[in-house]
């Protein structure tokens, strides 16, 4: 997977638990809303650190930064 514009593109580490891939992103243009009865299980746990990073894209995104 290619790691994608910075801007749109949050890397998340091994730790957070994808294990698909070496390394995997959150696309922040790609974030969509789910019905709460829809999510089953998890299947990935951010660090705080890249929680931080995602929020910071969502509100450049929705113009709120």
């Amino acid at each position: 997977m290619a790691p994608g514009p910075v801007f749109t593109h949050v890397p998340i580490g091994p730790d957070c638990g994808v294990t698909t891939y070496n390394k995997s992103y959150v696309n922040r243009t790609g974030l969509p809303i789910v019905d709460e009865p829809r999510l089953r299980r998890r299947l990935s746990l951010t660090a705080p650190s890249e929680m931080r990073r995602v929020q910071e894209c969502v509100r450049v995104i929705l113009g709120l930064a």
